[in-house]
């Protein structure tokens, strides 16, 4: 008989002969996902058993689980001694480029926003009959004969 093994980091609450709590849930629902005959942990345990021991460690990703609010990370324990030490496919967080790309985003629609408003929308400074300030793109290369152009 191969049995399956989750293990999570949290708080556990003792009634009598019953314990309950989102960190008994998280281990239950982390042990469905592992292997028989396997262990899985959670990212709080992985965080705080680091490489303390000789095993080796397979991120398998976040998983979203029943009842628990907020996505688990989830690490597959490799107990191969040449995989001791070893954390397979764990990459860096990539919330923060969509973080950097939506900053740069917005900067850009403020900045295209400005120059629109800026070029089309704007009231004269002066008295003076508004001139087309797109046309000086034109003046040294195309002479127009029809509409003197003033500086």
């Amino acid at each position: 008989m191969e049995f399956r093994i989750g293990i999570n980091l949290g708080d556990v609450v003792e009634e009598g002969e019953r314990i309950y709590g989102d960190g008994v849930n998280i281990a239950a629902r982390i042990e469905g996902l592992a292997e028989g005959g396997g262990i899985c942990i959670s990212g709080t345990a992985f965080e705080q058993i680091g490489k303390r021991l000789a095993l080796g460690y397979e991120y398998m990703g976040e998983h979203t689980v029943k009842n628990i609010v907020q996505p688990i990370k989830v690490y597959r324990v490799l107990m191969e001694p040449e995989q001791a030490g070893k954390v397979i496919g764990e990459k860096g967080p990539k919330r923060t480029q969509w973080r950097w790309a939506a900053v740069a985003a917005a900067v850009l629609v403020l900045l295209a926003g400005g120059l629109v408003w800026n070029f089309y929308f704007r009231p004269p400074l002066s008295n003076q009959p508004p001139r087309r300030r797109w046309l000086f793109l034109f003046r040294t290369s195309l002479p127009l004969q029809c509409c003197p152009l003033s500086t």
